[in-house]
């Protein structure tokens, strides 16, 4: 069961299912951001150490005709220390892709100015020095028409580095104003 919750407010409830049963934690806001204008990079830096996970929630409006990325990068990494893979549908097709080698991984959000994507990126035990880290999202958005789009994701970093910074840039046009984006600590 994926960790859920409000988007709204401060902290809530998260419910997720453990080794031995139901496991239930808090989230507690760490930062949210609002774009006054648009621009292409955000950064959530000096990230406390004190959660068991994170959870990156998004609402990004784009300027790409249609869906369009972001990279997302940890502690300032841009070698290729990143592997990904997605599953997609959009109405019309299903597929999947991959990549090893890569120097981020990626969040899909939609190319309209006026209808923003959804999207839920978890950080597994980011803190966790013994570990690489695993991030696994969810992005839903609207094609201006009778398509939408949903994206099924994950990606690895290979690192054991604690995580104390996030990037989020757009690949091509721009992450357009009235995007939040609201990093939230998971607590066991």
């Amino acid at each position: 069961m994926p960790i859920v919750g409000s988007f709204a407010g401060a902290s809530a409830r998260a419910y997720g299912l453990g080794a031995g049963g139901v496991q239930i934690g808090d989230f507690e806001s760490i930062a949210t951001t609002t774009l006054s204008s648009n621009q292409s990079t955000v950064t959530f830096s000096s990230i406390p150490q004190t959660y068991l996970h994170l959870q990156l929630r998004c609402s990004i409006l784009g300027s790409v005709a249609a869906g369009n990325s972001a990279k997302m990068q940890f502690n300032g990494d841009t070698a290729t220390n990143y592997s990904y893979h997605y599953l997609y549908g959009n109405g019309a097709i299903v597929a999947s892709v991959s990549g090893t080698t890569q120097d981020s991984g990626y969040i899909e959000f939609t190319g309209n100015t006026t209808s923003p994507s959804a999207n839920i990126m978890d950080i597994l035990d980011y803190a966790n020095t013994n570990k690489y880290k695993t991030v696994k999202g969810l992005e839903v958005f609207d094609m201006n028409g009778p398509t939408g789009y949903v994206s099924l994701n994950s990606f690895n970093w290979r690192s054991t580095a604690a995580i104390t910074s996030i990037v989020v840039t757009a690949f091509s046009g721009t992450l357009n104003t009235n995007s939040i984006f609201a990093l939230y600590g998971v607590k066991a």
